[in-house]
């Protein structure tokens, strides 16, 4: 266990590193500081965004039980909950080629349990996408919904997945950390400072120069981790720009 008074620092406040500085505060640590280039939260971390998708079902063991564990916070942590979205997922593909992996991917469910049913025609496929709890609604009634559906092979899963407001959550996130004491700290880190004798991190160099020592250093820069660390050609970091353009009410029915 480590003492609640041992300073943390968590360089990065996006998805790791905002959900890092709640436990350790839930837990009673009292000297928590999150360094990050923006306002919390960050509009470069990848976790600020409209939407991701929630699968607890998946075929490697150890990511399902992790799932699971997940799942019992997007439920029932009130920090979580409101961003959570439990409807289910369509999973599918068209033409032969798809077969195999869909497939693959039922036996997965069938092995972990899952509820789900198996969808083998267009009028399966449009059934759980023709009334979304949404207000696109009377445009997706416009659409021959069956006739886009054609040649389509999948599945519909129930439950224990669905998607996350990501960035209803990391606000939520946000808000509570502030609340429960932490310490926010707007700069970019540059470098990783370590006591040779001791061989033990002490902290970091901001950009600005500015020295910020603590007892532990977590590192949550996602994409950025490769500034900090020679990970020698291990790790490769890459990205895409994406934009949002609002249309008009004839483009979005179209």
């Amino acid at each position: 266990m480590i003492d609640t008074n041992t300073s943390v620092l968590i360089v990065g406040a996006g998805t790791f590193g905002l959900s890092t500085a709640l436990q350790l505060l839930r837990k009673g640590h009292k000297n928590v500081t999150l360094l990050d280039p923006y306002e919390i939260p960050s509009p470069l971390s990848a976790g600020n965004d409209v939407n991701k998708i929630f699968q607890s079902t998946v075929e490697n063991e150890f990511y399902s039980e992790l799932a699971l564990e997940a799942l019992d916070m997007w439920r029932n942590d009130p920090i979580y909950k409101p961003a959570f979205n439990e409807v289910g997922i369509v999973y599918g593909g068209c033409g032969d080629d798809a077969v195999p992996e869909i497939n693959r991917r039922i036996q997965v469910l069938e092995k972990r349990g899952a509820d789900f049913v198996k969808l083998d025609n267009p009028e399966e496929f449009a059934k759980y996408v023709k009334e979304p709890k949404c207000d696109i609604s009377d445009s997706l009634k416009s659409l021959n919904l069956e006739n886009r559906f054609k040649n389509w092979k999948g599945y519909y899963q129930k439950d224990k997945c669905g998607w996350t407001y990501a960035a209803l959550a990391l606000n939520n996130v946000a808000k509570e950390c502030k609340k429960l004491g932490v310490k926010f700290l707007i700069g970019s880190a540059e470098e990783i400072l370590f006591d040779k004798e001791k061989n033990d991190c002490i902290g970091i160099r901001t950009f600005t120069g500015e020295i910020i020592k603590s007892d532990i250093t977590v590192i949550c820069a996602g994409a950025n981790s490769g500034k900090l660390f020679d990970f020698e050609g291990q790790l490769l970091a890459k990205c895409w720009t994406v934009g949002h353009i609002k249309l008009t009410e004839e483009e979005a029915k179209s």
